[in-house]
C-alpha cells in the first residue's frame, strides 16, 4: 500500500504537491515530530493604523531626527541595508541586515548583523534571542538561531532559516537583567 501513495504522489500535478508539503505546516502529528514552536510574537507596537514610532526608533540609535537632539552621540555608520525600529518602551533601538548580499533567503541558511542600541548609545551585555514566526501559518522556525555577542552592541545571529514562502515576523527578544523588550520586524519571502 505505501507504495501507491508513493507512485500517487509522484504522478500528482505540481500543485498538488505544494499542497501537500503545505499541508505539513498545519501542525505536529505527535510532539516529537516537530521540535515546539515559541508562542507567537506580540502585536507590533503601533496600534491600527497607526505608523511605528520611527523618530523614537532612530533617536535610539543614535540616528539625528527632527524630534531627538543627539548632540555628543556619533551616530553608526549609515547603510541601507540596516533595518531599526524601537522596543515599546522607544528608549530601545534593534537594527540588523542580512550577512552578504543584504538579502534574506529563502530555504537556505543565513546569518544577521545585530546592533542593540540604548538612548543612542551601543547596547552590551543584553541578552538577545531571535525568533521567526509565520502569523499565516500558525508556526515557527525549523532551526534554532544561535546569537553571538560581538562586543560594542554588535551581536551575530547564526542558524537562521526561514524556509517558506509568505509572511514572516523577526521577533528580536532583548533583555537585561528583569527586564525583557520584544521588537518586531516583518518580512514577506
Amino acid at each position: 500500500m505505501p507504495a501507491r501513495r508513493s507512485r500517487a504522489l509522484r504522478r500528482a500535478p505540481l500543485p498538488t504537491l505544494a499542497l501537500a508539503a503545505c499541508a505539513a505546516c498545519a501542525g505536529p502529528r505527535s510532539p516529537d515530530d516537530v521540535p515546539r514552536n515559541p508562542a507567537p510574537p506580540p502585536p507590533v507596537s503601533a496600534g491600527a493604523g497607526e505608523e511605528p514610532a520611527w523618530d523614537e526608533a532612530l533617536a535610539a540609535a543614535g540616528e539625528p531626527t527632527e524630534a531627538a537632539d543627539t548632540a555628543g552621540t556619533p551616530p553608526p555608520p549609515v547603510d541601507e541595508r540596516w533595518r531599526v525600529a524601537p522596543a515599546e518602551s522607544g528608549n530601545l533601538a534593534v537594527r540588523w541586515r542580512p550577512v552578504g548580499d543584504g538579502a534574506v533567503p529563502r530555504n537556505e541558511p543565513f546569518a544577521l548583523d545585530v546592533q542593540l542600541f540604548r538612548e543612542g548609545q551601543p547596547l552590551s551585555g543584553a541578552v538577545l534571542r531571535v525568533r521567526g514566526w509565520m502569523p499565516d501559518h500558525g508556526h515557527g522556525l525549523v532551526r534554532q538561531p544561535t546569537v553571538t555577542e560581538l562586543g560594542d552592541g554588535n551581536y551575530r545571529v547564526d542558524n537562521l532559516l526561514l524556509h517558506m514562502r509568505g509572511l514572516w515576523q523577526l521577533v528580536f527578544d532583548v533583555g537585561e537583567g528583569a527586564e525583557r523588550q520584544n521588537v518586531v520586524f516583518e518580512l514577506e519571502l
